[in-house]
């Protein structure tokens, strides 16, 4: 049977700040369920149990029948004692991101948001088991929220308190969605060493690319920056963004000190670098957004600064599962005024009656996120015709649809209240809202 390696990490700041749920459970969730199935232990809003040698948490997790979700607690809250009910002989660094006991030594390593390459720990974390390793799984379950409580938090109009009852319910793995493979880019940047654009020779596109191997050429360089270097990131849709990692570039005269992260939300965030070329991990107050725009606010010295590698992480979200009846939530990223829950109509049918049965009142919008209908039928029709009435056509006999305009076409028939129009052949995409935001 092999051995754990002793592999230490770099320091990561702010590290009692890990456990990013914890907080937003209490205040917006209620408690978990009191007790935990077949002697597992109830600490910091998670289930924990101790894996098989060699089993991953996955495994642990469904044998319990609850789910794997993450978390890292601190070195000095480790879960090892807690789950072995004594202290093992030896301590070892942090190596891998569970804890992992070696029985046969009886010593253990905690935890870090970043894994040491011997623990070929690169891939989904749930499925990831190590030989000689009993595993501190975290689990828990969406049975232990209630459908009331997240139905409260919609009602309330809070669509940052919505984001948050759906980062906490659902299971998906941290994604870096600024990645150029995951569909990030940069779009804009303050400028690059060889004035060659984003794309260009040290353009900020090197942030994303997932080349680390030099710094140098390899990475984000600006000319004869350090305060008020800036780059925006955006990514492929919405995501509630856990860590912010960043790699300063490899020469101490390039380093940046204090930076200020901005969301599309309007929010804003600021987080201090080492004095280091290895990468750091910050964690995030949890924020729902489809941008990160990172502006430097001092340096610890100024040549071209810039930065090696960025990398947000974060979890996917279904805005569809939060509306009644399986709608469509689109936010516009963040506008409250743009909040809606979008259904299709029945052919023929108006968007007044497909609202009330949901639940909810018509309220009109013409979106500013793009046609609706692609989003709703999960596919982009044959044909895309021009505007027509002032609400989304779709025809379905002819998988084609009209985009919606303010001022409606003589043709439409479309004379009195817009939640009383309908037409024979289409079905209508339909803005509804919770009665307590039409009354906002």
């Amino acid at each position: 049977m092999s051995n754990v390696a002793e592999c230490s990490l770099p320091e990561v700041p702010h590290s009692a700040l890990l456990q990013l749920s914890s907080r937003f459970t209490q205040n917006a969730l209620g408690k978990l369920a009191s007790g935990c199935s077949s002697g597992g232990l109830l600490d910091q809003d998670r289930c924990w149990y101790l894996s098989d040698v060699g089993a991953s948490c996955g495994e642990t997790c469904s044998r319990h029948g609850l789910d794997f979700w993450w978390l890292v607690s601190t070195e000095e809250d480790s879960l090892i004692p807690k789950l072995l009910g004594k202290s093992p002989s030896k301590r070892s660094p942090p190596w891998a991101r569970l804890e992992c006991y070696v029985p046969e030594e009886d010593r253990f390593h905690t935890a870090a948001p970043d894994s040491e390459k011997s623990a070929h720990d690169n891939a989904d974390l749930k499925t990831w088991s190590y030989d000689s390793c009993q595993l501190a799984c975290p689990c828990s379950s969406e049975e232990l929220w209630t459908t009331s409580q997240t139905a409260s938090l919609l009602q309330g109009g809070g669509m940052r308190n919505s984001a948050i009852t759906k980062y906490l319910k659902q299971k998906s793995e941290l994604i870096n969605v600024a990645s150029s493979q995951n569909g990030g880019r940069c779009t804009q940047q303050s400028s690059s060493f060889a004035d060659e654009g984003i794309e260009g020779g040290f353009g900020c596109s090197l942030l994303i690319d997932g080349d680390r191997s030099d710094g140098y050429y390899s990475a984000w360089a600006t000319k004869g920056q350090g305060q008020g270097a800036s780059f925006e990131l955006k990514f492929e849709k919405p995501y509630i963004l856990e860590y912010l990692r960043y790699q300063q570039r490899p020469e101490a005269g390039e380093w940046n000190k204090d930076v200020e992260v901005k969301f599309s939300d309007g929010s804003q965030q600021t987080f201090s670098l080492m004095q280091t070329g290895d990468m750091q991990t910050f964690p995030l107050a949890p924020v729902l957004s489809d941008s990160l725009a990172l502006t430097v606010q001092s340096s610890y010295a100024t040549t071209n600064n810039g930065a090696t590698e960025v990398q947000v992480l974060a979890r996917d979200i279904t805005p569809e599962q939060i509306c009644p009846g399986g709608g469509y939530l689109d936010y516009a990223m963040g506008k409250d005024n743009q909040k809606r829950c979008w259904y299709l109509s029945s052919i023929g049918g108006t968007c007044g009656s497909t609202c009330n049965e949901m639940g909810l009142q018509f309220q009109y919008l013409l979106s500013d996120d793009g046609p609706m209908v692609p989003k709703l039928i999960g596919k982009t029709p044959t044909t895309a015709n021009g505007p027509w009435g002032r609400l989304e056509c779709y025809v379905p006999e002819e998988d084609r649809f009209h985009s919606a305009q303010i001022q409606q076409a003589e043709n439409t028939l479309d004379r009195g209240s817009t939640q009383d129009w309908s037409y024979p052949s289409c079905r209508l995409a339909c803005p509804c809202a919770m009665l307590s935001d039409t009354m906002n």
